[in-house]
């Protein structure tokens, strides 16, 4: 069974970190960073190659706040992908200020506490990493998607 995975959140919630972590964790799986990619077409195309050579899991990460963003992509890959889990990371804004900070980012704090806004609205379970450190956040992430899958054996 071909699934799906669109894993949001707004800049400095972890999810490159995570989708690194995640790489090679699931068998016959592709895990993907929508910002190694320069547009939306480009990213569908990537998930589709991944699942029309054969990967039976495909891990995206992405903003995603807004359905403009998940929606094309779970549209367009709608005949390949039999089924699909969107699930977003979240944080508080101090932790999301401490990681931009970090990367040295600051000046996409503004944009991300608006994405974290958005997010909060959308009706998708949501992991907070704001206390998680790179690897538990991978965990649990891991986790959620194999409780995911075990709900469709």
């Amino acid at each position: 069974m071909r699934r799906l995975v669109l894993l949001g959140g707004p800049p400095g919630v972890g999810k490159s970190t995570v989708v690194a972590e995640l790489r090679g964790r699931f068998p016959n799986s592709v895990v993907l960073d929508a910002d190694d990619y320069d547009s939306l077409p480009d990213v569908v195309a990537a998930l589709r190659d991944c699942f029309e050579t054969g990967s039976e899991l495909v891990v995206l990460a992405w903003v995603f706040a807004r359905a403009a963003l998940y929606q094309p992509v779970l549209d367009s890959l709608s005949d390949l992908a039999e089924r699909s889990l969107v699930l977003h990371l979240i944080a508080s804004p101090a932790a999301l200020e401490r990681r931009l900070a970090a990367r040295g980012d600051p000046e996409k704090l503004d944009y991300a506490r608006d994405r974290l806004a958005l997010i909060r609205e959308l009706p998708f379970a949501r992991i907070d990493t704001s206390e998680l450190s790179q690897a538990a956040a991978a965990e649990r992430v891991a986790a959620a998607i194999q409780e995911w899958d075990s709900q469709s054996s």
